[in-house]
């Protein structure tokens, strides 16, 4: 079944409904749209990356 985007507000609202109803901590990863949305859902985002194979702090 394909997730019909319902724009930003509207996905986060679902994402967080769908977080509090797993009970307990979950780790989200997601980048372009979605990571607006993890990021309205959820009010703090954490980042990290790779470049040429040497950690960079996010």
């Amino acid at each position: 079944m394909a997730n019909p985007l319902r724009g930003v507000e509207g996905d986060a609202d679902y994402v967080r409904d769908v977080i509090g109803g797993i009970g307990r901590p979950v780790v989200l990863v997601g980048h372009s749209y979605g990571g607006m949305v993890i990021t309205q859902a959820v009010g703090v985002i954490l980042t990290t990356g790779r470049i040429g194979g040497e950690d960079v702090p996010g």
